[in-house]
C-alpha cells in the first residue's frame, strides 16, 4: 500500500502516542533565546536547557515533528541542494525523546517496530544495518540479542583521527557537557541486492542513514573524561524527506509524491523549455523555505535571517532563468500547491499565502532589475573564451552591478570557469573596512 508524506507524519505520531508519548508542536525556525544557531535545524534544539538541566521536561516522554532549516551558519546546506538527492534548505525532522525514562533497549525497540512491522513502515529487515559507538557494548547486544540482528550487520564505528570521542557516533551538544554515544540505522538503497560483506567505506555508497539514536548519558569535563549524568535521556532524529523516499520506493527525495507533484506543476504552468532537473529541484526546495521563513515573521533583508530568505529568493530566481523563465514567476507556485494545501497547514502556524505571494514579488521584481544587466555581462565575458576570470572583474558585477556572489558562483561552476576568488575576497574586505571606518 502506497503511503503519502502526510500518511508517513500521521503513523509516525500516533505510533508514539500509543507508546504514551505527549505530541509537541514544531518550535519556530527561529531559535529562542540561542545564538549560537542562525535557524533550528534539529529536532533538539527546542530541548536544549532541558538536556543542560536548565529547565524540567512537561512530560518525559515526547514526539515531535520540527521543521528544520539548513541553509545560513555553521549548518548550511544550500549550495548542495539541487545537485544532491537528498540534501534541502527546508526539511522535517521526526523524533521521539525520553528524559529519565526509557533508554537504550526501549528506543531500539520502538525503532525496529515502526521500521518493520507491516502495520507500520513495512520495511524489510534484509535491507538494514546498523552502527554503534566502537565501545558501547549495550547498545551492540541489544541490537544483536534482542533485536536479533547477525553481527556482520552490526558495524562498530571508532574515533575519528585517534581523538577521543570524535566520532559519527558520539555525539556531543558542544565541546563540553551533555554527550553520549549513538545508534544509526541505515537502508539499502536497492531492495532487491542487499550486499552484508560489506566495510565501512562501502556504507556510504550502498546503505543511507535513516534513523540516529542518541543515547544522553554523560557530561564530558574540560579535562575530557566522562562522568554519568544524573538521569539519562533519548534524542532520536529520522528525516521524512528521506524515510519518505525509502517508504515510496524512490532513488531520490525530490521524487517522493510531496515534491514530484510540485515539480510536474512547475513544468506545466511556467511552460518550461528546458528539463533542467537541477534547476527544478532548487526551486521547489527554496519554495518551501520560502513559505516558513516568511511565516515565522522572516521578511527579505541584509541582516542575519533576512539576508538568508533574500539569497534563497534570488537563487530560485536566477535558476528559473536557467529554465528559460524571464519573468516573476516565484510567487505564482504558491497558486499551484492547492492539492498540498492540507500539508502545509499540518502546523500550527499562521500561514498567509497572499502575504507570502506579495513579498516574493516584490523581492523578484528588485532582483530583476540590478540582475539581468550583470549577467549580460558576466555571460559575455565568459562567451569570449574566457576559462579564468580576475578578481577585480568579479568585484565589479558583484559591486557596481549588484550580482550575488553566489549567483556569480553558481554561473561559473555551472560553465566551468575559475575566478580569482582571494583578490575579490581582498577587495570585499577593503571595501568592508573603508565603509566601517567612515561610520566612526
Amino acid at each position: 500500500m502506497f503511503l503519502s508524506t502526510l500518511n508517513i507524519k500521521n503513523i509516525f505520531i500516533n505510533f508514539f502516542k500509543e507508546k504514551d508519548h505527549l505530541e509537541i508542536e514544531s518550535s519556530s525556525l527561529i531559535p529562542k533565546n540561542d545564538s549560537s544557531i542562525l535557524f533550528t535545524n534539529s529536532g533538539m534544539n527546542q530541548f536544549k536547557n532541558i538536556f543542560l538541566g536548565i529547565e524540567k521536561p512537561i512530560y518525559n516522554k515526547i514526539v515531535t515533528i520540527q521543521r528544520c532549516l539548513r541553509a545560513g551558519g555553521k549548518d548550511n546546506d544550500l549550495s548542495k541542494v539541487g545537485y544532491s538527492s537528498r540534501h534541502h534548505t527546508f526539511f522535517e525532522m521526526l523524533g521521539n525523546f525520553s528524559f529519565n525514562s526509557y533508554f537504550k533497549k526501549s528506543s531500539i525497540e520502538y525503532a525496529w517496530e515502526l521500521l518493520t512491522n507491516k502495520n507500520f513502515f513495512n520495511i524489510s529487515e534484509n535491507r538494514l544495518i546498523v552502527t554503534v559507538y566502537y565501545n558501547d557494548i549495550e547498545s551492540y547486544n541489544i541490537w544483536n540479542k534482542n533485536i536479533g540482528i547477525s553481527k556482520k550487520k552490526i558495524f562498530k564505528i571508532g574515533d575519528k583521527n585517534n581523538r577521543k570521542y570524535i566520532s559519527d557516533n558520539f555525539w556531543s551538544m558542544s565541546e563540553f557537557g551533555p554527550c553520549g554515544p549513538s545508534s544509526e540505522i541505515f537502508c539499502n538503497i536497492n531492495k532487491n541486492n542487499c550486499n552484508y560483506n560489506l566495510n565501512l567505506n562501502k556504507i556510504s555508497d550502498e546503505y543511507i542513514e535513516i534513523w540516529n539514536l542518541v543515547f544522553i548519558q554523560f557530561n564530558k569535563c574540560k579535562n575530557n573524561n566522562l562522568t554519568e549524568l544524573p538521569y539519562f535521556s533519548v534524542d532520536t532524529g529520522m528525516g521524512l524527506e528521506r524515510i519518505s523516499s525509502i517508504i515510496q520506493e524512490v532513488d531520490s527525495n525530490y521524487k517522493i509524491d510531496l515534491f514530484k507533484d510540485l515539480i510536474n506543476k512547475l513544468r506545466k504552468k511556467l511552460n518550461i523549455k528546458y528539463n533542467n532537473i537541477i534547476s527544478l529541484k532548487i526551486i521547489a526546495d527554496h519554495l518551501r523555505s520560502c513559505i516558513f521563513l516568511i511565516s515565522d515573521g522572516i521578511y527579505p533583508s541584509n541582516d542575519k535571517h533576512g539576508y538568508v530568505l533574500k539569497k534563497i529568493i534570488r537563487r530560485s530566481i536566477y535558476h528559473g532563468k536557467l529554465l528559460g523563465v524571464n519573468f516573476p514567476f516565484l510567487y505564482k507556485i504558491i497558486d499551484f500547491i492547492d492539492d498540498n494545501i492540507k500539508y502545509f497547514y499540518t502546523y500550527n502556524i499562521n500561514i498567509d499565502f497572499n502575504l507570502i505571494k506579495n513579498i516574493i514579488y516584490l523581492e523578484e521584481c528588485k532582483f530583476e532589475n540590478s540582475i539581468n544587466k550583470g549577467l549580460i555581462i558576466l555571460n559575455k565575458k565568459i562567451d569570449e573564451g574566457n576559462t579564468f576570470i580576475d578578481g577585480d572583474f568579479i568585484f565589479l558585477l558583484y559591486d557596481t552591478y549588484g550580482l550575488p556572489i553566489e549567483i556569480i558562483n553558481e554561473v561559473c561552476n555551472i560553465k566551468n570557469i575559475n575566478f580569482d576568488n582571494k583578490k575579490f575576497n581582498k577587495l570585499l574586505d577593503f571595501q568592508k573596512n573603508k565603509s566601517n571606518s567612515s561610520k566612526k
